[in-house]
């Protein structure tokens, strides 16, 4: 029998994405300026805080012969040159505070144009299109029915499939065999990952609070800084899959923002249009439930047995106060390292929770970052890709839920 021809690559297939070391430049020089200036501005408050030499109160504990009498006069021209000081601290505190954000904002602003589907070049030229890239890299680079997208998908299918989701956050998590023992050092490994996603996500706090201005004059979130936020969103998620978050896979996870051929991804449908006053409010008040929630899961002290005694009055000398122990998610890859250890199987049950609590972790972080005005659900979509409405119980309650339709969360980022 004849061998099937291989498929050739769409021609509409988007370009892997250009890196501009330039932009990351931007990034470290304007988080070193935004510290420097931070740190500038702190102590020109904490020196105007500290009161003349003539109001100073002294309570010696112990004394020493061989100390010497306190001098008012050196302490008033210590404080006179100290005060002398702040002004210069507060320009040059507030000048790098000011250069370090713009720097940051132009860095976040080019490097997310570079993740930008809109923006990549296809490989036949031209532009990837609107939608281009959905979940997991699918290319969908036209919206007739039938016709082809990358790996054979018709882009037709991909549009429906994403047309389909609950929420227009759309987060992926495929099992990948994860080996018995290198859980133990994937700590060590992700420290690479943990200095630069520290980085990244100063940075995504910035342009969240300079995209919050934005909105709230414009109703619309600046599309670069849009990207450029999914991209940490992406990374961070690509490196708690890889380690303490579900250690569902020993690849190792790339360094990049955009979306790559990894077994976990995420993206988020861009909106058109945003409110303007709940902008003020959603990141601190309306996410409260969603974050006591989380917190309950993800934090030791939520769930976990408390280890601290303190005395008190009756006399028992037991309490129970503040300390550590496990999360629900951290028991869950406790129990997972351990059959993992001796049975090497990460168990389906387990894996299919850890992908609920992160992906509801997830769409909570999209929202308190701006990036939509959906209330996200109170439920676990378990499993590792999203489930559409004909996977729910009532396939109409998620819609309703939602300021927007579904039909409308077709530009994925």
């Amino acid at each position: 029998m004849a061998e099937a021809p291989s498929p050739r690559p769409s021609e509409d297939a988007p370009a892997p994405p250009k890196t501009r070391p330039g932009q990351w430049a931007l990034l470290i020089v304007g988080a070193l300026l935004h510290g420097a200036g931070t740190t500038l501005l702190l102590t020109a408050a904490l020196a105007s805080l500290i009161p003349e030499p003539g109001e100073w109160k002294f309570r010696p504990y112990y004394r020493v012969d061989y100390m010497t009498e306190w001098d008012a006069q050196q302490a008033t021209q210590w404080w006179e040159q100290l005060q002398d000081t702040i002004p210069m601290l507060l320009i040059i505190g507030a000048a790098a505070f000011v250069v370090g954000v713009v720097a940051l904002l132009f860095g976040a602003a080019g490097l997310g144009r570079d993740i930008d589907p809109q923006r990549i070049p296809a490989a036949g030229g031209g532009t990837a299109g609107l939608g281009s890239t959905g979940a997991g890299g699918v290319s969908a680079g036209s919206d007739s029915a039938g016709s082809p997208g990358a790996g054979g998908v018709s882009a037709g299918s991909v549009d429906t499939a994403q047309r389909s989701s609950v929420y227009p956050v759309r987060l992926t998590g495929h099992l990948d065999a994860p080996s018995r023992a290198l859980w133990l050092v994937k700590w060590l490994l992700t420290i690479p990952h943990y200095i630069v996603l520290a980085l990244l996500w100063l940075t995504a706090f910035v342009t969240t609070l300079a995209s919050g201005l934005v909105i709230l004059f414009t109703g619309r979130y600046p599309r670069a800084w849009f990207c450029f936020n999914v991209g940490v969103l992406r990374w961070s998620w690509r490196v708690g899959f890889y380690g303490y978050s579900a250690l569902a896979t020993d690849r190792y996870p790339p360094f990049t923002l955009a979306s790559a051929d990894y077994p976990a991804d995420l993206s988020i449908a861009y909106p058109e249009r945003l409110s303007h006053w709940m902008v003020l409010v959603k990141s601190w008040l309306f996410a409260i439930p969603h974050l006591l929630l989380i917190g309950i899961f993800t934090s030791p002290s939520g769930t976990g047995w408390q280890s601290s005694w303190e005395k008190t009055g009756s006399g028992t000398g037991q309490t129970t106060g503040s300390g550590g122990g496990f999360s629900l998610l951290g028991l869950l890859l406790l129990i997972t390292v351990i059959i993992l250890l001796f049975n090497r199987r990460y168990p389906r049950g387990i894996f299919d929770f850890v992908m609920g609590l992160n992906r509801w972790g997830n769409r909570v972080a999209a929202y308190v970052l701006l990036m939509r005005d959906e209330y996200p659900p109170f439920r676990l979509d378990q499993g590792p890709v999203e489930p559409g409405p004909d996977r729910l119980h009532d396939p109409g309650a998620a819609p309703d839920r939602t300021r927007s339709a579904p039909t409308t969360w077709t530009d994925w980022v």
